[in-house]
């Protein structure tokens, strides 16, 4: 870590329950060294994007995809007595989401908004596995190939809709979408279509590239923990289960709309210490291993110059945080190699970050902040050009799982991006999780 990152404490109100505990300048993304920004002092624009429901909709899905798939990876690492790797886990980025009537690309060829199959492709398998009537979810994914077909038409989107049955479809969202996965990338376009009189508003996805991505839009499991011989024992198991029924029986939506992106049915049902001694099997004659549980960001706001700010939490499985000292608690990032060092112009000079980069804390720590944020001055002449990191947030304890690394939250996307305005002018964005900050006009 950074020698130069201060620790101090924080009185947190709200859902820490006043609870004091020590914060960190902390993140895998290495890009945030120094002081932290003067608050309220930028005169660029510092207000927090705020995204649309329909942009909302499809982020979540990709997200589920993600945390399923990675339930699948969980649970063969578990099997295998392995651990994972980060190229093991998928993660998916989207940019250029644009939303709006579908009258206005009724008439664009099918293949502007909608890449066509051909190439390497990902082959995705929903499985579920039954739990006292509320089944759990793992999706296994697996790359494929398959030639490209020469098509002798290309329709126009209105065409298609009539096709398919959708004519009715009345707003749009069109995306772009990258895949890292085993090694692999792939970047391209998909499309959702929506007809919002319906109660509830019927949704379609047209993406040729990620197999049954409407299956994953459909499916309100909860995710399968790992090892699930051993979770099914657990009293966590029998209160997700307990909680999903409850919701369904009172004809409440397993998923609310105001839930977080990438929430799943079961989500706020915290393990406890016996649940994760029952995971490890560990010795009854054993004092209890503590490890850190109810990982959860707690805040995010852009700070000012293009600084994005979260705050994270966590607690202990035993109650007290101070059992957690021998445990660590970080992030990793992960870099696409062919973009550092940051392409400058536009960036700022001479960013090169380690990849990955690790950060960790001390467990008993209980949180930290972790700032985004890209030191120097952009250079001219301006140009677009994206630079997107994956973020994984994770814990390693000696007495859990032979002190391997364990996944508490992520992959997440961060991604620093140039742009031009309307009127010619450029600006800065960065964005994770919904929350985005901006410089904006560049200088």
């Amino acid at each position: 870590m950074n020698k130069t990152r201060k620790i101090t404490a924080s009185l947190m109100g709200g859902l820490l329950l006043f609870a004091v505990w020590a914060t960190s300048g902390l993140s895998k993304d290495p890009i945030k060294r120094g002081p932290e920004p003067a608050r309220n002092k930028s005169t660029t624009q510092t207000k927090v994007r705020q995204i649309s429901s329909e942009e909302k909709l499809v982020r979540d899905v990709y997200a589920r995809l993600m945390r399923y798939q990675s339930a699948a990876q969980d649970e063969l690492a578990a099997k295998a007595k392995q651990a994972s790797s980060p190229d093991d886990y998928l993660t998916i980025e989207l940019r250029d989401i644009r939303s709006g009537a579908v009258e206005a690309i009724s008439g664009r060829p099918l293949s502007e908004l909608v890449s066509p199959s051909g190439g390497a492709f990902l082959v995705v398998s929903p499985n579920h596995v039954n739990g006292n009537g509320v089944p759990h979810a793992y999706y296994e994914a697996q790359w494929a190939q398959t030639l490209a077909v020469q098509k002798t038409e290309d329709p126009l989107i209105g065409e298609t809709l009539r096709r398919r049955g959708a004519q009715t479809a009345n707003r749009y969202t069109s995306y772009e979408v990258t895949i890292r996965f085993q090694g692999q990338t792939r970047t391209y376009h998909a499309l959702a279509l929506y007809q919002l009189e319906q109660r509830p508003a019927r949704v379609t996805i047209w993406d040729n590239i990620i197999s049954e991505m409407n299956t994953v839009l459909k499916d309100e499991s909860p995710r399968m923990q790992s090892p699930w011989d051993k979770y099914v024992k657990t009293n966590w198991y029998r209160a997700v289960v307990s909680e999903i029924t409850a919701t369904r029986q009172s004809g409440k939506p397993l998923i609310p709309d105001d839930a977080p992106i990438g929430y799943l049915p079961g989500d706020y049902i915290s393990a406890t210490n016996g649940d994760y001694r029952v995971l490890a099997d560990a010795d009854p004659c054993q004092p209890p291993c503590a490890i850190p549980n109810n990982f959860r960001q707690t805040g995010a706001n852009d700070a000012g110059s293009g600084t994005l700010h979260f705050d994270y939490a966590w607690g202990s499985s035993s109650g007290n945080l101070a059992d957690l000292a021998n445990c660590e608690v970080g992030e990793q990032v992960t870099y696409n190699a062919a973009e550092l060092p940051f392409a400058s112009p536009p960036f700022p000079a001479g960013i090169n970050p380690p990849n990955p980069t690790v950060i960790n804390v001390a467990g008993n720590n209980g949180g930290f902040a972790d700032n985004h944020s890209t030191p120097g001055a952009f250079v001219r002449p301006y140009a677009a050009a994206t630079v997107t990191a994956s973020q994984i947030y994770r814990f390693h304890c000696p007495c859990h799982q032979s002190n391997a690394w364990v996944t508490l939250m992520g992959p997440h996307n961060i991604v620093r991006s140039v742009s031009q305005n309307a009127n010619g002018s450029w600006r800065f964005t960065i964005t994770k999780t919904g929350s985005s900050a901006t410089i904006n006009p560049l200088p």
